[in-house]
């Protein structure tokens, strides 16, 4: 360990200082967010990231990540050590960047009711797999999404990843070649973990790459698109007869299970399994997220401007209506959820 002197302290960017809380039980905390001090709310003199610039060490409010190369995902064991991550507090190394730090491109944070915690959170406005639409960015509402370098999978609104799930199924369900298997939740009964058994990563897309299709996001005016290689991990899938664990690949995909009773927890959380073929910069200053295609994702990630009412127009099918008719649905179910408790509340006082 070293020693903390003013020279250390100033060679490592640390904070002299500076507050820290150790919660052990809570209550209305839920409008707090943020690990050391970097979510983009201002809490003061709490905020780790606010601090280093106020005390001159560094002289931008950002901090920019670039997460694991996308195959050493395949084989990444959760106890491995992680020696090509890394985050810069204050820069930006422009190298990592597909283009420079031009190839950034710039995402406001979403502001008022549909980011009341103050996330590190964008607009969702367009979920695609291939050329089957999940959520239309022409016509539906748009989500927040939560970028966070902390977060290990893309979790997705409920309905959406059932529609991308039964449209992967469809693919497969004829090919003697893919054993794509899924778990329900026992108490939802909605789709939970899917996963291609008896094969690593490594072989699925060796044999079967051409059988999958892009995966394609639209946040703020951008569209992000991801190469099937990406979407998948390395895990073990227990066999209940032998008790042996086989190998398996699992998709790096779940839904969002607090949406299913509550619409209004609907949302997007973009977690590693994206993050790590885009160099991804946090600015503090002017409340925003930038992202940029990776250099050791060349090929497999890319990002272009989305055109309202052209990018996704010719050759497009649509799942229709779907989305809206479940989310008013939701929402109805919802209210009279409501307006019962409060019926029933009134009963008993």
């Amino acid at each position: 360990m070293d020693t903390i002197t003013q020279s250390v302290l100033d060679k490592h960017f640390c904070v002299k200082d500076i507050r820290f809380m150790s919660i052990m039980e809570s209550k209305g905390m839920d409008t707090c967010d943020g690990i050391l001090g970097i979510s983009p709310k201002n809490y003061n003199r709490h905020a780790f990231l606010a601090e280093l610039k106020i005390g001159g060490l560094i002289d931008r409010g950002i901090i920019s990540f670039s997460n694991a190369y996308y195959k050493a995902s395949f084989q990444q064991k959760e106890w491995a050590r992680d020696k090509h991550s890394y985050a810069i507090f204050g820069g930006i190394n422009e190298t990592q960047i597909v283009g420079g730090e031009e190839g950034l491109v710039s995402m406001p944070l979403v502001q008022g009711s549909k980011n009341p915690t103050d996330f590190w959170g964008v607009r969702t406005r367009g979920f695609a797999y291939g050329k089957t639409i999940l959520m239309d960015p022409s016509s539906d509402d748009y989500l927040l999404g939560v970028v966070d370098s902390g977060t290990t999978l893309v979790i997705v609104p409920t309905v959406v990843y059932e529609n991308l799930i039964h449209t992967m199924a469809e693919k497969f369900k004829h090919n003697k070649g893919i054993d794509m298997v899924c778990s329900r939740d026992i108490a939802s009964n909605k789709i939970d973990h899917c996963y291609f058994n008896n094969t690593k990563c490594s072989g699925l897309m060796e044999k079967h790459a051409d059988d999958f299709d892009d995966l394609k996001f639209v946040f703020g005016n951008f569209e992000f698109t991801l190469k099937p290689p990406t979407l998948f991990r390395d895990s073990k899938n227990n066999v209940e007869k032998t008790g042996k664990r086989v190998p398996c690949c699992s998709l790096g995909i779940r839904h969002h299970k607090d949406d299913i009773e509550n619409p209004k927890r609907m949302r997007f959380l973009i977690g590693n399994i994206f993050l790590k073929n885009f160099y991804s910069v946090y600015d503090y200053d002017t409340q925003e997220v930038r992202l940029g295609v990776n250099t050791h994702s060349e090929g497999m990630a890319s990002i272009r401007p989305f055109r309202d009412g052209k990018s996704w127009t010719e050759g497009y099918q649509h799942i229709p209506k779907y989305f809206k008719t479940h989310l008013k649905k939701a929402e109805d179910d919802w209210k009279a959820r409501e307006t019962h408790d409060a019926d029933n509340e009134e009963k008993s006082g």
